[in-house]
């Protein structure tokens, strides 16, 4: 979790413990959302592991430091690969465009279905639930169960 700078509540948030503390309810919901935002579209509730708690700060700061190493050593490779970088506000990176280039790419593909090619777009549906209420029923003819 991270919170702006801005927000009114980040000088008091400096760890996770202090979120239990000034948000209270806040991690449990956060946990709920994580382990079911997927099963409205028929997909298993996820499970956390060793992750059932939050990590402190210091755990964090390493893995966005750590996810930073790889989208430079990714944006700024030499050689082009699977995923298209090309981009238009790193001007040191080697495969940087301009504003018009990047139209002309925008421009040269169809729009974009999350579906894919050729495919129907599906609609997803969101559920408001409470935190402690159990997640069950029938989604899309397969049967899910609370933990």
């Amino acid at each position: 979790m991270v919170i702006d700078i801005n927000d009114p509540l980040a000088e008091k948030l400096h760890d996770i413990s202090d979120v239990d503390e000034h948000m209270p309810g806040m991690l449990p919901a956060t946990r709920d959302f994580l382990r079911n935002y997927k099963i409205p579209q028929g997909k298993p509730m996820n499970q956390f592991g060793s992750m059932v708690s939050g990590k402190d700060k210091n755990f964090a700061k390493s893995i966005i430091k750590e996810t930073h190493a790889h989208w430079l050593d990714l944006i700024m490779r030499t050689k082009e690969g699977k995923i298209f970088t090309e981009n238009t506000s790193l001007p040191n990176s080697p495969f940087f465009i301009s504003q018009s280039e990047a139209g002309d790419v925008i421009n040269a593909n169809p729009p974009y279905n999350a579906a894919g090619p050729g495919q129907p777009e599906q609609k997803s549906v969101f559920v408001h639930r409470s935190v402690g209420e159990p997640v069950c029923g029938e989604i899309r003819g397969r049967y899910c169960y609370p933990e």
